[in-house]
């Protein structure tokens, strides 16, 4: 199928869509979507094509530390030139609950996120500071945490916000 779409005229494929690869936390949380191993097939068959992709890891709500783990491994696993990475918040849970990639402050969680894809991510040209999700300062001092690139050019986001309740803008 992408050897058709290519061949049609499709030059990149910028949505992203890893989400979480843990299989007991993506059942949870994304139904109707490629598992893992076809996401990364995919990614996979792209790349050989000359497609630039996107893998965006949707991290904040039910996860663990293991299963961010395995998402960034599973992503580095594409061992490509071709792809960039946009690890991307989810909204705050509920209140008081423990966040998995810091001890509380939600900013310092995404920056070690951002930091995390670009020690982890070698192999990715570009690590992104997803704005919309994270507010345009934060993404700004994302640049110095290992983002060279701020995204975000939607003007309605829909992912994080089909997950649950979004994050209050300051």
């Amino acid at each position: 199928m992408l050897v058709e779409l290519k061949a049609a005229g499709l030059d990149s494929m910028p949505g992203g869509g890893a989400e979480i690869f843990a299989k007991g936390t993506r059942d949870r949380l994304i139904r109707g979507k490629a598992d893992a191993a076809q996401w990364l097939e995919v990614m996979r068959t792209a790349h050989r094509l000359g497609i630039p992709t996107n893998a965006t890891m949707l991290y904040g709500h039910v996860e663990s530390i293991e299963d961010g783990w395995t998402t960034s491994c599973g992503c580095a696993s594409c061992r490509t030139r071709r792809a960039a990475s946009s690890p991307s918040s989810r909204s705050p849970s509920s209140p008081g609950r423990r966040r998995p990639w810091s001890s509380g402050d939600d900013g310092l969680r995404d920056l070690k996120a951002i930091a995390v894809a670009r020690l982890l991510l070698d192999n990715f040209p570009h690590v992104k500071s997803y704005w919309i999700m994270i507010t345009p300062r934060l993404a700004q001092v994302g640049l110095s945490f290992g983002a060279d690139d701020i995204d975000g050019t939607v003007t309605e986001e829909k992912i994080a916000h089909d997950a649950g309740p979004r994050r209050r803008r300051p």
